[in-house]
């Protein structure tokens, strides 16, 4: 197995999960990830403290924030992703995922489909810079039902038909700074 060395680096995202501890930052080269070998697995970003900062030209398909204080940047997310409404959304901040953080890069859906790109449930995370594209005809870009969560100076375009592209249940959030632009629908 490599070291995770940047002359001999991890494969893959998840076993950087679970060979990194809380307080480690992994620096992700680009590259198309899978979680593993069964289709459609989530990554699970289950350590707290952990931080992972991806080059340009990373793709996962999809990302559930499930500890504290995680940080996920840069990465492009839901690439050939089907989730649907029955299923699970693109990136998800659980219960117990208090103060993680989504920066930069995109979320969108490769089917076009019925399906959330993000779910916060957890309070106080951030989703900040980030793309969102490609929720077609009663795709959510956001559902936001945890408390006190923030939406940053994100770019909401090409979305929705009969839905909305925010879902707020929650308490105390803020959307702010962000720019939404040729969507069929709020």
């Amino acid at each position: 197995a490599n070291s995770g060395s940047l002359s001999a680096p991890w494969l893959t995202l998840s076993h950087a999960v679970g060979a990194s501890t809380t307080g480690d930052t992994v620096y992700v080269g680009p590259g198309h990830y899978n979680t593993n070998t069964t289709p459609f697995t989530p990554l699970h970003l289950n350590v707290p403290g952990q931080t992972f900062i991806a080059s340009n030209g990373c793709f996962t398909k999809n990302v559930w924030f499930e500890a504290t204080n995680v940080v996920f940047t840069n990465f492009i997310i839901g690439e050939n992703f089907w989730g649907g409404w029955g299923s699970d959304p693109v990136v998800w901040f659980k219960l117990g995922s208090d103060y993680s953080k989504l920066q930069g890069g995109t979320v969108f859906s490769q089917a076009g489909g019925s399906q959330y790109g993000v779910q916060i449930y957890a309070t106080n995370c951030t989703v900040s810079g980030v793309e969102f594209t490609n929720f077609s005809w009663a795709g959510v870009c956001m559902d936001i039902v945890g408390a006190s969560n923030k939406v940053l100076n994100c770019f909401f375009h090409e979305n929705g038909g009969n839905d909305a592209i925010f879902f707020l249940y929650g308490d105390y959030n803020l959307i702010t700074g962000c720019v939404i632009s040729n969507n069929a629908d709020l």
